[in-house]
């Protein structure tokens, strides 16, 4: 990340990837399906594309070169948390409280491993 910038390494993973993928997706024959996908198809894989892969590597790749592999890997536990709470915005479904108790722990262990925002609270006083 020190030699490549965040928009290079975004390129180059995702031109690695498609490389190795686009064969396998051809292999599907996939044309009738595309001919037949409608608008609602074709902005939510607009969607999936340019928020869900390409905006958000970005900013993985500006927080890896910012913060360090370190303290951004800690930042992929709040995937989950991030996957429930848009189920419960976009398409109404139920939070259980125990989706809640483990989205609140995932949160504050987060904040915990991220430095002096939590770092006092659980410092041993002397």
């Amino acid at each position: 990340m020190r030699r490549l910038s965040a928009v290079a390494t975004l390129v180059f993973g995702m031109g690695i990837g498609t490389a190795a993928l686009l064969p396998l997706a051809l292999a599907e024959r996939p044309w009738n399906a595309l001919r037949a996908a409608g608008a609602e198809a074709w902005g939510a894989l607009a969607y999936l594309t340019f928020l869900g892969s390409l905006v958000s590597f970005f900013w993985w790749n500006l927080a890896i070169r910012r913060l360090g592999a370190g303290r951004t890997a800690v930042f992929s536990n709040l995937i989950p948390v991030f996957g429930v709470l848009l189920s419960w915005l976009v398409l109404g479904e139920r939070l259980a409280p125990s989706q809640l108790g483990g989205g609140g722990l995932a949160i504050l262990g987060v904040l915990a491993c991220q430095g002096p925002i939590l770092r006092g609270a659980f410092a041993r006083r002397g």
